[in-house]
């Protein structure tokens, strides 16, 4: 489910969400053409979750936080990729 959120909202639930554990960002998606929407995806592998931040531009417009059954940069994308093409 994408949630919609203010920018800084995102970023406070990521933190929220990682605790103590360590966060990477694992990719950044873009929309085809000169589309400035993009899907920005951190990972926290301690808790096999990554979380989906929707931009438009540096602007954050929602979230999707995923929990896998195990830790994978390439689903964390593939899924990325789905997010783009539903909006």
């Amino acid at each position: 489910m994408i949630i919609p959120t203010l920018s800084e909202n995102a970023h406070l639930a990521l933190a929220k969400l990682a605790g103590g554990s360590r966060v990477t960002r694992v990719h950044t998606q873009w929309k085809p053409g000169n589309s400035l929407t993009n899907v920005v995806t951190y990972g926290i592998r301690d808790k096999q979750t990554v979380m989906h931040i929707l931009r438009t531009g540096r602007e954050c417009v929602a979230f999707e936080v995923k929990q896998l059954e195990s830790y994978s940069m390439s689903l964390a994308i593939q899924q990325a990729r789905e997010i783009l093409d539903e909006v």
